[in-house]
């Protein structure tokens, strides 16, 4: 495994409304331009184009410095630190101080724009502190494995060094976590049926006001609130379509009423699967109150050396639904992880 990694990046959303300043700048800038020109007994296309290589050139050469000089972000993972430089600003801590990670996923309007994501660590003064990295989900994911790794010694400075590195401690006894499926589905239908019935009535009475509509107004009104109305029911019955058919009724399908893991087998709802079968483990981190806007889902997937991909829930985030909250969820991760890691399985945080 390699002993160090190295992760340069820029910030993107940075460069780009920089860039997008520097357009509303030419702009304003050729308005004034035309403004002072006029004042110049200049013939009108002759000034039109002077304006335009002069706004031009000025915009494209500050967008060009802006994208050339913005300062990338370098990341360091060697041997005992972690360290991130951005220009002359350096931040760095030890493996020791890593607490974890955090994303934070951004809305604007209800409208899913990104996310933000952070390494954690404890600072001098006992404060957990959060580092900003912008790098790719899969790039993060990456990082946190080479974390954990190191902090548990799987990730040796050389080949000498990893043949004195003892065997990985056995995975002593059996775990089970008794998931209640029943109560969390009868939750998730009474919820469903919820938003289907009120969803469904709008959009009905909307057809019904269509249908009244049709023998009061004139022709061009009626055209008019059709459009209005007509809009209002279609997207009503797309979501009462949407809610009967998606993520809750899904959710309910694949949420196991069991997990039984010991040293040789990983058991969900009497499917036994060896670890020699597993690909990759993936699980969202007990630590996560809130993935998305309302909290979601909180998955394990399940990715099999035969090509074979699952994925189980276990109930939402302490930000969702405080009825759909499975209490030993941070348990069950941390006992998945670490029967991966005695078995030699690949396990992953999904970092959003």
């Amino acid at each position: 495994m390699d002993n160090k990694k190295v992760y340069r990046t820029k910030d993107v959303n940075k460069v780009a409304i920089f860039i997008l300043c520097c357009i509303v700048f030419t702009v304003l800038f050729f308005f004034v331009l035309s403004s002072l020109l006029s004042l110049f007994p200049l013939d009108q296309d002759a000034a039109f184009v002077i304006n335009l290589i002069l706004s031009g050139g000025i915009g494209a050469v500050s967008a060009f410095f802006i994208a050339r000089n913005a300062h990338p972000s370098i990341l360091t993972l060697d041997e005992d630190r972690i360290t991130l430089e951005k220009g002359k600003k350096v931040e760095s801590f030890t493996y020791e101080q890593f607490r974890g990670t955090y994303v934070q996923r951004n809305y604007t309007n209800g409208i899913y724009t990104g996310s933000t994501r952070y390494l954690q660590y404890a600072a001098q003064n006992g404060n957990v502190r959060r580092m900003m990295i912008p790098l790719t989900k899969e790039e993060f994911s990456d990082i946190e494995v080479f974390i954990k790794n190191r902090i548990r010694g799987g990730a040796p400075v050389s080949e000498e060094e990893a043949e004195q590195i003892a065997d990985k401690p056995a995975f002593e006894g059996e775990y089970n976590f008794a998931i209640p499926k029943e109560e969390f589905i009868s939750r998730i239908n009474s919820k469903k049926n919820l938003c289907v019935s009120i969803f469904s009535a709008i959009a009905a009475i909307a057809l019904i006001a269509l249908i009244v509509l049709f023998f009061l107004l004139d022709i061009w009104s009626f055209v008019a609130a059709a459009a209005l109305l007509g809009g209002i029911a279609i997207i009503f019955a797309f979501l009462a379509v949407y809610m009967a058919r998606g993520n809750y009724k899904k959710s309910a399908q694949n949420m196991p009423s069991f997990v039984r893991l010991n040293g040789y087998t990983l058991n969900i709802d009497g499917r036994e699967i060896a670890p020699a079968a597993v690909n990759v483990i993936t699980m969202t981190p007990g630590g996560y109150e809130s993935i998305g806007k309302d909290g979601e889902f909180r998955t394990m997937v399940l990715d099999l050396r035969n090509g074979e991909k699952t994925v189980y829930y276990f109930g939402t985030t302490p930000k969702g639904d405080k009825k759909l909250v499975y209490q030993q969820y941070g348990e069950l991760q941390k006992a998945v992880d670490y029967w991966c890691y005695v078995n030699g399985v690949d396990f992953r945080a999904d970092l959003g």
